[in-house]
């Protein structure tokens, strides 16, 4: 075993679960309206990453050596945080069924949108999924709330949490010109 043919192997099993990851965003009977803003996108995202993954396998392939940042590339950061929204994506998608109160995080999500849209300079471009506690994922953007929902009430916890997300963007401008993070 060569460390070339590590290297490789390790980036055939990334590719396949990136590929795996990609056909389950793509599948059938999900969330219409989550597909929609979301699914598009987070497919999009994968195809990118997979083809950058299969060009770095091409280049290594064909070389028969390892390049200095290649162990980097295929442990990436990057790697982790989009299985891990995929993940989150698809508990979403397939939690909005007809046996559970899906419309509250569909309106959840809505305030979101209508939230980020009246401040400036701000798109959310996640979603919410039901979980044991309410809270907000600083790396994928999502936010999750607190299940069994009792009701309409829950939203405005919801919406503290969507201010975690808000912080990193409300910008303050300093007499001198220069902005700082409010929350900073």
């Amino acid at each position: 075993m060569t460390p070339a043919w590590l290297l490789l192997t390790r980036l055939d099993g990334m590719i396949a679960r990136l590929d795996q990851a990609q056909k389950a965003i793509a599948a059938q009977g999900q969330n219409t309206r989550l597909q929609k803003r979301i699914g598009a996108d987070l497919e999009q995202r994968l195809l990118k990453h997979t083809e950058t993954l299969k060009g770095r396998r091409m280049k290594v392939a064909s070389a028969g050596t390892v390049p200095d940042n290649a162990w980097s590339e295929v442990k990436s950061y990057a790697s982790a945080m989009l299985l891990d929204e995929c993940l989150l994506y698809l508990q979403a998608a397939r939690s909005r069924g007809p046996d559970v109160a899906a419309d509250l995080c569909e309106i959840t999500d809505a305030l979101f949108e209508e939230l980020a849209h009246k401040a400036t300079s701000v798109a959310w471009k996640s979603f919410s999924v039901f979980a044991a506690e309410d809270s907000f994922d600083v790396l994928t953007r999502v936010i999750r709330v607190r299940y069994p929902v009792s009701g309409v009430w829950d939203i405005p916890v919801a919406v503290h949490e969507f201010g975690h997300f808000l912080s990193g963007f409300v910008r303050h401008i300093r007499t001198d010109g220069s902005a700082s993070l409010v929350f900073q």
